[in-house]
């Protein structure tokens, strides 16, 4: 065979054939010969003015600075099934407009037409795919129903019934088919879905209660048990709102941060009937008392009159010791007509601890612009009408001083001349268990082994720590429980009395 092979290159665009000539190969490289389909191949993929020369690699190169040649997807395909560049122009056709095929059969008309079921029209223990069965089988014999699905709006759930014609929608509102004799069908309009909700939840709200100034860490499931048998009713439903620890800024613990938590918590809890919310509101039971502490009632709803009742009008006392408990204030409590009794948050380092006594409107005194002092366990404790919102002193309560300028008598020097004021506590007179010398001399032996046995035992979250907490003392609107209840203190019990409860 010569060392000249002639190959034909096709155009596309002009159908011409053109005959060229190989170039000889050089005497280094092999000869091999191309057979007519390898021909065609390297015909397709040439171009006129493309010119491609390879020389071998003579350096070893880590990093190519050339960018890799992209392969052709077109490499191998016929000419008609190549893909179309933005070079082929397509060939101008001419194009009919149709302008009357859809204005006699306008879209409107032909838009699915929706019925709806509240889920309380079905059984509670019914699944929705349940339910859903339930209604496909029931329009089985009618294609105009072609789709069911469930929906949401709002906690509020219903299954919508998807009707192909107007007058299949209208039959089925005025009678429903046999497998739902008992239900009533609904059309799904913003309207009536907005009267069903409201109509539903006005009933739930009548049995719906808010209790305030639970222990941050109280089991809520004995705090239920105890309003199921309060109320003689059943709750069904109860949700806890608790807010997290709060992380105090600027402050840290061998580079850890610190956090505290709330001093309480709350929890919504629904009746299964509305005697139950009856018996907190008419019957004009402002407070709980559960175990060792005392819980707050309100409505459910906010804007409840009631509500507002028994938030907006209080005392704020101040100067208390840290130990007091509502049963203590119990004089104070009936002198002022109060109803319920809340405290503050404390830390550490608090002196004081501040309380918020709530009272019926009618029994407050609306003109007083002053406040009033009694002494307490050896201390001036201070009775301020909520309005009456001034700074008080965080050392012994006084209305009448910041803490920079308090003079109480009650502190120490430090060794850098600071003032460590004292904490003031009620002296209860309590006994102090401790075991009796002899016992003590005699079985010391045993003491040191026990000691070391529930010493390793002890989990470590049963160790008693100092809490970190924040004052709240200077906050002039108590009710934050409206928002989290976040700024209480530690549950104290609290004795009911005459004017409070029955």
């Amino acid at each position: 065979m010569s060392q000249q092979q002639t190959t034909k290159s096709v155009n596309t665009n002009e159908h011409t054939i053109t005959d060229t000539v190989m170039e000889e190969a050089t005497t280094s490289s092999p000869s091999h010969v191309l057979s007519h389909s390898e021909i065609e191949l390297t015909s397709r993929d040439s171009h006129e003015n493309d010119v491609h020369e390879q020389t071998p690699i003579t350096e070893d190169f880590t990093n190519m600075e050339e960018d890799p040649s992209r392969s052709n997807s077109n490499k191998g395909k016929s000419p008609e099934s190549q893909t179309a560049t933005a070079t082929n122009i397509p060939n101008s056709i001419e194009i009919t407009v149709l302008d009357d095929i859809f204005q006699q059969t306008p879209q409107a008309h032909n838009k699915a037409h929706k019925g709806f079921i509240p889920r309380d029209s079905f059984q509670p223990n019914l699944s929705n795919n349940e339910i859903i069965n339930l209604l496909k089988t029931s329009f089985i014999r009618d294609c105009n129903a072609f789709k069911f699905e469930v929906n949401s709006t709002s906690t509020y759930k219903y299954f919508t019934i998807y009707f192909r014609t107007r007058d299949s929608l209208n039959q089925y509102i005025e009678k429903s088919p046999e497998g739902l004799k008992q239900v009533k069908i609904y059309e799904l309009t913003n309207a009536a879905i907005n009267t069903l909700i409201e109509r539903k939840f006005a009933n739930l709200d009548q049995a719906v209660i808010k209790i305030m100034d639970i222990p941050y860490n109280y089991d809520t499931t004995m705090l239920i048990k105890h309003l199921a048998v309060k109320t003689n009713s059943n709750v069904i439903e109860h949700k806890e709102i608790k807010k997290p620890p709060r992380k105090i800024p600027n402050r840290n613990n061998r580079g850890r941060p610190i956090f505290i938590k709330p001093a309480y918590k709350q929890l919504i809890v629904r009746f299964d009937k509305q005697s139950a919310y009856d018996y907190f509101m008419k019957e004009n039971y402002w407070s709980l008392e559960i175990e060792n502490f005392v819980v707050r009632i309100l409505p459910g709803n906010q804007n409840d009159p009631e509500y507002n009742k028994r938030t907006s009008k209080y005392f704020k006392i101040t100067g208390l010791p840290l130990n007091i408990t509502a049963v203590d204030l119990e004089p104070l409590i009936k002198h002022i007509f109060g109803r319920t009794c809340t405290f503050t948050q404390t830390t550490r380092y608090s002196t004081i601890k501040n309380a918020y006594i709530y009272v019926s409107p009618e029994n407050y005194p609306d003109n007083a612009n002053n406040g009033a002092s009694a002494r307490f366990e050896g201390h001036k404790i201070f009775i301020l009408p909520g309005h009456v919102t001034n700074k008080t002193c965080n050392t012994c309560g006084s209305p009448l001083h910041l803490s920079s300028t308090c003079d109480d008598k009650n502190f120490r020097m430090t060794a850098d001349n600071r003032k460590l004021f004292n904490k003031r506590f009620i002296d209860r007179k309590e006994e102090k268990i401790t075991i009796n010398e002899d016992h003590k001399n005699r079985y010391n032996h045993v003491i040191s082994l026990n000691a070391n046995k529930y010493s390793n035992t002890t989990p470590s979250h049963n160790r008693r720590t100092q809490p970190q907490t924040r004052n709240y003392n200077n906050s002039p609107q108590p009710d934050g429980q409206k928002n989290g209840g976040t700024r209480k203190t530690s549950p104290t019990p609290f004795k009911k009395h005459q004017n409070s409860t029955r």
